[in-house]
Protein backbone atom coordinates (compact mmCIF):
# COMPACT_ATOMS: atom_id res chain seq x y z
CA UNK A 1 0.00 0.00 0.00
CA UNK A 2 1.06 3.13 -1.13
CA UNK A 3 0.26 5.10 2.10
CA UNK A 4 2.33 2.73 4.44
CA UNK A 5 5.34 3.42 2.11
CA UNK A 6 5.04 6.99 3.07
CA UNK A 7 4.65 6.92 6.23
CA UNK A 8 8.48 5.69 6.62
CA UNK A 9 9.32 9.41 5.80
CA UNK A 10 8.12 10.60 9.39
CA UNK A 11 9.82 11.11 12.28
CA UNK A 12 9.26 8.35 14.82
CA UNK A 13 11.42 9.24 17.66
CA UNK A 14 9.77 9.23 20.74
CA UNK A 15 7.86 11.66 21.84
CA UNK A 16 8.41 13.04 26.21
CA UNK A 17 4.85 13.25 26.81
CA UNK A 18 5.96 14.47 30.18
CA UNK A 19 7.27 17.43 28.25
CA UNK A 20 4.79 18.06 25.34
CA UNK A 21 3.15 21.29 25.14
CA UNK A 22 0.02 22.26 22.89
CA UNK A 23 0.48 26.14 22.97
CA UNK A 24 -2.30 28.14 21.50
CA UNK A 25 -1.22 31.72 20.44
CA UNK A 26 -1.96 34.66 18.52
CA UNK A 27 -5.49 36.66 17.84
CA UNK A 28 -7.09 34.84 21.15
CA UNK A 29 -7.91 36.42 24.44
CA UNK A 30 -6.20 33.78 26.42
CA UNK A 31 -2.90 32.18 24.85
CA UNK A 32 -2.86 28.93 26.46
CA UNK A 33 0.11 25.73 26.80
CA UNK A 34 -1.31 22.72 27.38
CA UNK A 35 -0.37 19.37 28.63
CA UNK A 36 -0.66 15.89 27.10
CA UNK A 37 -2.81 15.24 30.28
CA UNK A 38 -4.78 18.34 29.90
CA UNK A 39 -5.57 17.67 26.08
CA UNK A 40 -6.80 14.14 27.26
CA UNK A 41 -9.35 15.04 30.06
CA UNK A 42 -11.14 17.28 26.35
CA UNK A 43 -14.41 15.63 25.03
CA UNK A 44 -13.41 13.48 22.30
CA UNK A 45 -14.68 12.16 18.80
CA UNK A 46 -14.55 9.81 16.34
CA UNK A 47 -14.76 10.26 12.95
CA UNK A 48 -14.63 7.78 10.10
CA UNK A 49 -13.54 9.61 6.55
CA UNK A 50 -11.88 8.39 3.54
CA UNK A 51 -8.55 10.00 3.49
CA UNK A 52 -6.93 11.50 0.71
CA UNK A 53 -2.97 12.39 0.13
CA UNK A 54 -1.99 15.11 -1.76
CA UNK A 55 0.27 12.95 -3.89
CA UNK A 56 -3.06 11.18 -4.69
CA UNK A 57 -3.17 8.50 -2.01
CA UNK A 58 -7.00 7.26 -1.12
CA UNK A 59 -7.64 5.23 1.80
CA UNK A 60 -11.76 4.69 2.21
CA UNK A 61 -13.20 4.25 5.71
CA UNK A 62 -10.11 5.76 8.51
CA UNK A 63 -11.02 6.29 11.83
CA UNK A 64 -9.71 9.54 13.44
CA UNK A 65 -10.01 9.94 17.23
CA UNK A 66 -9.10 12.72 18.99
CA UNK A 67 -10.31 16.02 20.46
CA UNK A 68 -11.68 18.58 18.12
CA UNK A 69 -9.10 21.86 16.96
CA UNK A 70 -12.28 23.97 17.81
CA UNK A 71 -13.08 22.79 21.05
CA UNK A 72 -9.15 23.73 21.96
CA UNK A 73 -9.68 27.41 20.22
CA UNK A 74 -12.56 27.58 22.22
CA UNK A 75 -10.83 27.63 25.22
CA UNK A 76 -8.22 30.35 24.15
CA UNK A 77 -11.28 32.25 22.86
CA UNK A 78 -10.69 32.89 19.53
CA UNK A 79 -10.72 36.55 18.26
CA UNK A 80 -12.83 37.11 15.61
CA UNK A 81 -10.70 38.63 13.18
CA UNK A 82 -8.84 34.99 12.80
CA UNK A 83 -9.42 34.02 9.43
CA UNK A 84 -6.69 31.24 8.84
CA UNK A 85 -4.33 28.91 11.64
CA UNK A 86 -0.72 27.65 11.39
CA UNK A 87 0.08 24.28 13.21
CA UNK A 88 3.82 23.78 13.91
CA UNK A 89 5.28 20.21 14.96
CA UNK A 90 8.08 18.69 16.49
CA UNK A 91 11.17 21.29 16.64
CA UNK A 92 14.74 19.90 16.06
Amino acid sequence: MQVRDELAKFDRRPIDLKEWRLRIIGLVEQSLSLRYGDVTTLPKVSLTEDFRCLKESFVRGIVWEGVKASRVLKLADLDRRADEEYMHGREE
